[in-house]
């Protein structure tokens, strides 16, 4: 995979049974986007959510979200493995600069979930601003509103977005 098909497909392995399996997500794609492959060669087709049965009994159970793998697990009688991120993916080079750099990516991931509550917080005063700006339900609260306690200039704004649509990748990147 290049660097521009990580827009639009990612994909995730396992080892099973002497075989190489390897599923593919298409994103932004209608119909059947998840290919199953063994050993390189395309066996199966489906849509999300999609369990395949393997020769010996086990099967894979993939659910996809529209930017990534939301769950993809490989279940036998006795383990349930979680598939790993493919090479040449971008979920592959972020598992691995994880793996290289524990230090770092630890601020990283505690960074982007501060930045993504955040941005949730911000999202909910900013509804009960919304809301309780109406006539209607500021009568029903005895005359009451509320007002951000808090007013950013575009700037910040645009900086703001910024870093939750950074967090969200990172958070999207490391399939959780």
């Amino acid at each position: 995979m290049n660097f521009w098909h990580g827009f639009t497909s990612t994909a995730v392995e396992v080892d099973h049974a002497g075989h190489r399996y390897r599923v593919g997500l298409r994103l932004f794609t209608l119909g059947k986007n998840i290919t199953l492959s063994r050993d390189g060669e395309v066996v199966e087709r489906a849509s999300s959510p999609a369990r395949f049965v393997l020769e010996d009994g086990a099967k894979l159970e993939i659910e996809t979200s529209e930017h990534g793998f939301r769950r993809a697990v490989l279940r036998t009688p006795a383990t349930t493995t979680r598939l790993q991120p493919a090479d040449g993916t971008w979920e592959a080079a972020r598992h691995r600069w994880a793996r290289e750099h524990p230090m770092a990516n630890g601020v990283i991931v505690v960074a982007a979930t501060i930045i993504l509550a955040a941005a949730l917080l911000t999202a909910v005063l900013s509804l009960l601003q919304l809301l309780t700006s109406i006539d209607a339900v500021s009568d029903m609260l005895g005359g009451w509103s509320f007002t951000m306690p808090v007013t950013t200039s575009p700037v910040l704004l645009v900086a703001f977005g910024v870093a939750v649509g950074m967090a969200a990748l990172d958070t999207a990147l490391r399939m959780r």
